[in-house]
């Protein structure tokens, strides 16, 4: 699912992936989240993709997403089904 999501995000045609938040704000939107993802500053992110058409640029980022974000949903359904009794309480 998020690799479709990351597939279907709007982008352009404009060439290179560059950081332009003024002339290219959904590029530059998902330099952002790779960027925080990764721990580096969003403005050295582009030079990671400079052989990269928007096409893989986009696969890396959601490799980059599925590695961070799958764990945590693994993780919570491991809580909700071992610890179901605690949660709830926790609710109540």
């Amino acid at each position: 699912m998020i690799r479709a999501k990351i597939r279907k995000a709007k982008t352009d045609t404009l060439g290179p992936v560059t950081f332009d938040p003024e002339n290219r704000p959904e590029v530059s939107n998902l330099l952002q989240i790779y960027a925080s993802l990764v721990g580096i500053d969003v403005k050295k992110a582009p030079q990671l993709f400079a052989e990269d058409n928007m096409f893989s640029f986009k696969e890396k980022l959601s490799n980059v997403l599925i590695d961070k974000v799958c764990p945590i949903g693994e993780r919570a359904l491991t809580i909700c089904e071992k610890e179901e009794d605690r949660l709830l309480d926790i609710l109540d």
